[in-house]
């Protein structure tokens, strides 16, 4: 899709099953964890093609990030 941003695209070739923010961000490379919510998870989880596992306690230590049904269109 054209609304993706090359970084949300990263995210989504590098997000299998379900994974933490910290896996996640191991994953793409990147050592600045506000810049990768922000700039990746936030983005993402806005234009819906990720989807939190626990998304009534967005906190949670146990959070995990998986592809949403528009994140699998997108891809």
């Amino acid at each position: 899709m054209t609304f993706s941003t090359p970084e949300v695209m990263k995210l989504l070739k590098q997000l299998t099953g379900e994974m933490s923010r910290g896996d996640l961000q191991e994953a793409i490379g990147l050592r600045d964890a506000e810049h990768f919510r922000k700039t990746y998870i936030n983005k993402a989880l806005e234009l819906k093609v990720i989807e939190m596992t626990v998304p009534d306690k967005i906190t949670s230590r146990n959070q995990k990030y998986r592809i949403s049904g528009v994140g699998k269109q997108t891809i």
